[in-house]
């Protein structure tokens, strides 16, 4: 009998030891994914860059006077992007941000600075996202898919998606896809030639959506 209780208090033991243990294991992860409200972060990620676009260019004749068709092209030029994000965790599936993107891809360099909102799935450590933006764009295109270098700037809005990793206190990494569609159009009209002879061009650039796969870090304070 003594011996069965002796066992019966050391299994018991044994068990209060090994629920303490994992109770100490999972404190740091349950706080650290349930204390992100009101906290601030920064994030950077860099990816590839793709901006498609339409270019329409039309000739004039300035003697004889004669118009000539109109070519249209569509171009997709493939780079890089770097981001970086100051936001807000307003709790730990909600965040709020502000950011600046800087662009290069093939012929053409831009930058998008704007606002948006994530909402982070679950209460895990790896978590996916989803989320929504509004921006600026500038974009620059040079000679190559423009016979005038034209910065053709307007407003757009997007979509992205991906999953966010928390590696350790403080810090987390995650990837992803952004999406945006754009409403820029610039149009410049200047003199050259046409057929080997003078002429009035006008030429009208479109960008219609930039696209971005990414990979990042984030820091929360």
């Amino acid at each position: 009998m003594k011996t069965v209780t002796l066992a019966m208090l050391v299994a018991l033991n044994t068990g209060l030891m090994a629920v303490e243990t994992e109770n100490v294991k999972s404190a740091p992860l349950d706080s650290l994914l349930h204390d992100l409200e009101n906290k601030v972060y920064i994030g950077i990620d860099i990816g590839n860059a793709k901006v498609e676009l339409t270019d329409n260019l039309s000739a004039k004749l300035i003697d004889p006077p004669y118009t000539t068709g109109t070519v249209n092209s569509s171009n997709k030029n493939s780079g890089n992007a770097q981001t970086l994000k100051i936001g807000y965790h307003v709790d730990s599936n909600n965040r709020v941000m502000a950011f600046y993107q800087n662009m290069s891809a093939d012929n053409t360099k831009g930058s998008t600075y704007g606002i948006g909102y994530d909402y982070l799935i679950g209460d895990n450590e790896i978590k996916p996202f989803v989320g929504v933006f509004a921006g600026r764009s500038t974009v620059k295109i040079s000679s190559k898919d423009s016979m005038n270098d034209l910065d053709v700037s307007g407003m757009g809005y997007g979509a992205q998606a991906g999953v966010n990793y928390t590696f350790k206190k403080h810090v987390s990494f995650e990837a992803g896809y952004r999406y945006m569609k754009l409403n820029s159009e610039k149009t410049a009209t200047y003199n050259d030639t046409a057929y080997g002879y003078p002429a009035t061009l006008t030429e009208s650039v479109k960008v219609d959506k930039i696209t971005n796969l990414f990979v990042g870090v984030n820091y929360t304070f």
